[in-house]
């Protein structure tokens, strides 16, 4: 019954999920149009509408990177604005005037936005009721004359009026002149040009170029340097950007290599610069390789006993070398030596005849050198290390070297080993002055256990003599030198024992032009002294061959193969190369600090050499300084630094500079006067330092020009002012310049300089404006007589006449006449030259005009 219930529950509930798979579908999750990417999760945000815009929903998506989707909200119009009315200057539409209030446009409360943009803004305007009439402000003005408008030559004139609205008297007045409107720009030579007035004005301007120039870059070598690309003002001469030099280039290397031949050395690797041809490495020099000679080639019969003439051929170059043999002589063939090995035997060098053959010298065995285990220390992982042998490599020579509990390291294998600590031994630090100190070192790696006073050692300490050379040895007697202690001055002379160079006595010498086979002597001389030590008399005969002895090289001495000459005459068969020595090597027991090195000295440590045994030093090098760093900082006129100093030995070194801050003046003026020097006093706020400059006095005041022809413009000559040095002065910036009104007009008017910033006082100038130079200057010639004519100038009340007999002469004034005609009569023959000027009858004085160009005029 229970299984028959399970049954039908199962198939019911299978049947609703069938039913309700097609609406579950419908609800499907909706892809998000914004990114296309994430799906909209049904959550929303609200946004709500504002004065100008409308409210919208955000549907939510699942990517986080997602705005999300907007959908109007139609329950959620744009509010519009609410208008209130606010006197803010913000919202001022005109301000008042003299007949009426300020208003202004109506703002919104919400945003605050104003309704000045408003379709209807004529509309929300309001006037503010508690704001007064503005009686300097009119807005239309009604003038009794004509308005004449200022420009930047001259002043504007606006003439009295009366406001139509509230019908006030307006006074008129002067206009300042315009600004200068700039039609071409200043440059570092020329001032700018008006627009208006085509007239230059203002200051030149050093910063605007006029003819900006690239002086062009040049590329350096290795033999000359070169330079950055830079610019100029060809006009002002400026540098704008200085060329800077460029070093050297890096040579171009080229290696060469040249063969040796048979006579010539050749070079190995040589380096030189392609470019200049500068040997940059000499490389290795490979020596002549030396004729390969054949064997001798002689005639038909020839015995050695019989002599005779021989040649033989070099296989490489081909040269042939002739030679007579006397009756008995052999062609010597060398025999090259074969170097002995620490285990097989050698020979030394030996000599045959190459024609018959015979011995000459034959060649010495060289016994086995055997090892010399003296080499690198090779560990062998037992307790005990070995040696290579310096010349073949072979290991041997095996040495104790370690122990149980091990605490320090063998020096020469670096196993470990304990540390073997000896009595206190002194340091020899010790003077004449003071007493040293003793220290406690392991004997194998040096460690110190600690260090104490020698307590009573500077009694028993020697003098520190620095001793120098009085003379110097010679071979029969020893040199002395005189020796200074370092610490106490003490003085000593000293004979050098053992210094006595003795006779360097040289090998058998023979006279010159010796020959064995004649005979002679032989002697022995002094290489120094040049003494003769031993003579020898020497029978005819053949060379007498010697054998050279191999001398065993030491730790401190070079050695000499064996080797072989004639002890006659001293000829060598086989020279004796020289053996290196190899120098010492430490024992097992390594170095001992004798003197411990410093920041200012060297120290020095001892050993005993493995090989002679004999003890021998070597320096330890300096330490480094410690230095301890102060920072200087920077004053009004000295740089800041760091200063380093040694802790140690005190030594010091400054670096990273930084600049002085300058002063900070305040600054006093005295004004200069036309009768006066003035002075600028500057004290600096930080460090008081005072500095008086003069301003010297005003020098000069003048104008430019004191008569100007009329050309019915307002005319204003430039004022000149100097100082008492002869420096010209700045207008604006010294004085400042006031003309009289008018000055269109004939007659004389007023400048007044009115001096500021560093001088004071005034200063008042008169200028002539006077007739302009006559034109139409015309001269007929009758007869003797020559007539002039003119036109008439405007204002001239009388004209001058001038006359010289050259163009560029002295003129002199002949007649005053007032119609502009003029007959001069009874002229020598010759040219003539005449000159006119009108004259103004001024108030106070007659005003000569400009002379007119010059007329000629010819009398035959």
């Amino acid at each position: 019954m229970k299984n028959t219930f399970k049954r039908s529950l199962a198939v019911l509930l299978a049947v609703l999920m069938l039913l309700c798979a097609v609406p579950f579908a419908s609800f499907a999750a909706e892809k998000c149009t914004v990114c296309g990417k994430g799906t909209l999760t049904g959550e929303t945000k609200k946004i709500e509408a504002t004065c100008t815009e409308p409210g919208y929903i955000v549907l939510v998506c699942s990517d986080a990177n997602c705005p999300g989707q907007k959908q109007v909200d139609k329950n959620a119009p744009k509010k519009g604005h609410t208008w209130e009315e606010k006197v803010d200057a913000k919202y001022l539409k005109e301000a008042a005037y003299c007949s009426g209030k300020a208003t202004y446009y109506k703002s919104c409360k919400v945003c605050g936005a104003s309704a000045k943009d408003e379709t209807n803004a004529a509309s929300l305007v309001f006037e503010d009721k508690n704001s007064q009439f503005d009686s300097n402000k009119h807005l239309k003005i009604t003038y009794d004359g004509q308005v004449i408008e200022s420009t930047c030559v001259d002043y504007g004139y606006i003439p009295s009026g009366t406001c139509d609205q509230c019908h006030a008297k307006i006074p008129g007045g002067r206009m300042e002149k315009k600004a200068h409107v700039v039609g071409t720009p200043a440059n570092c030579v020329d001032k700018a040009i008006c627009k208006e007035c085509k007239q230059p004005f203002g200051e030149k301007d050093s910063k605007n170029h006029k003819e900006i120039v690239t002086d062009a870059a040049k590329a350096p070598t290795c033999k000359e340097k070169g330079l950055t690309e830079g610019k100029h003002c060809k006009a002002c001469g400026t540098t704008i950007e200085a060329q800077t030099e460029v070093p050297l280039a890096d040579h171009t290397p080229v290696q060469n290599t040249v063969q040796p031949t048979c006579e010539a050395p050749g070079v190995l690797n040589q380096m030189k610069c392609k470019v200049c041809g500068k040997e940059l490495d000499p490389g290795t020099v490979l020596p002549a390789t030396g004729h390969k000679w054949g064997d001798w080639i002689t005639p038909a019969g020839y015995t050695c006993e019989a002599g005779g003439n021989i040649k033989r051929v070099c296989s490489v170059c081909k040269k042939e070398e002739a030679k007579t043999t006397k009756p008995g002589d052999h062609a010597l063939v060398t025999d090259e030596a074969v170097p002995a090995t620490c285990t097989k035997e050698g020979l030394a060098e030996g000599s045959h005849c190459g024609i018959c053959k015979a011995t000459i010298l034959a060649q010495a065995v060289v016994p086995a050198l055997g090892h010399e285990f003296t080499g690198e220390v090779v560990s062998n992982k037992n307790g005990t290390h070995s040696y290579k042998c310096v010349r073949c490599g072979e290991v041997g020579g095996t040495v104790d070297c370690t122990d149980k509990n091990r605490d320090c390291v063998c020096d020469l294998c670096k196993e470990a080993v304990p540390h073997t600590f000896t009595d206190y031994k002194p340091n020899g630090d010790a003077t004449c002055e003071k007493d040293g100190t003793m220290t406690a070192t392991c004997d194998i790696c040096g460690k110190v256990k600690d260090t104490k006073p020698d307590v009573g050692s500077k009694e028993k300490a020697p003098h520190d003599y620095k001793f120098v050379k009085q003379d110097d040895a010679t071979c029969l007697g020893n040199a002395h030198e005189i020796g200074t202690c370092t610490r106490c001055g003490a003085t000593m002379t000293r004979e050098i024992e053992g210094t006595a160079l003795g006779h360097d006595v040289s090998d058998w010498k023979v006279p010159e032009g010796f020959d064995c086979s004649i005979g002679g002597y032989r002697f022995k001389d002094c290489k120094r002294c040049g003494v003769e030590i031993e003579r020898q008399e020497l029978p005819a005969g053949d060379h007498t061959t010697v054998v050279d002895p191999a001398v065993k090289e030491t730790c401190t001495t070079d050695g000499k193969t064996e080797g072989s000459h004639c002890s006659v005459c001293g000829e060598i068969f086989a020279a004796q190369a020289v053996i290196p020595a190899p120098g010492h090597k430490a024992d097992a027991n390594g170095f001992k600090t004798v003197t411990a090195a410093t920041c200012d000295k060297e120290g020095e440590e001892k050993a005993t050499c493995a090989v002679c045994k004999q003890e021998f030093t070597r320096a330890i090098p300096k330490t480094e300084h410690k230095y301890v760093t102060t920072v200087v900082p920077a004053t009004c006129s000295a740089k800041g630094y760091s200063n380093h100093k040694c802790s140690v030995c005190g030594h010091t070194y400054k670096d990273n500079y930084t600049k002085s801050i300058g002063h900070s003046w305040k600054i006093t003026v005295k004004p200069a006067t036309l009768k006066k020097d003035g002075s600028r006093i500057y004290v600096c706020k930080v460090c008081k330092k005072k500095v008086t400059k003069t301003i010297d006095r005003i020098g000069s005041v003048k104008l430019a020009a004191t008569n100007l022809p009329k050309t019915g413009k307002k005319l204003a000559p430039a004022v000149i002012v100097r100082n008492s040095a002869g420096k010209k002065l700045k207008e604006g910036t010294a004085y400042t310049v006031k003309y009289a009104g008018g000055r269109k007009n004939l007659g004389t008017y007023k400048v007044t300089v009115t001096f500021i910033g560093n001088y004071n006082g005034t200063k008042a100038l008169t200028f002539n404006i006077v007739p302009a130079a006559p034109e139409n200057v015309k001269a007929a010639v009758s007869g003797k007589n020559v007539t002039l004519t003119w036109s008439k100038v405007k204002g001239a009340d009388s004209y001058l006449v001038y006359r010289s007999t050259s163009k560029d002469g002295k003129y002199k004034k002949i007649a005053t006449v007032e119609a502009p005609t003029l007959t001069v009569k009874n002229l020598k023959k010759g040219n003539y030259f005449f000159k006119v000027k009108a004259v103004h009858d001024g108030d106070s004085a007659k005003l000569n005009g400009v002379a007119s160009a010059p007329v000629k005029a010819k009398v035959k």
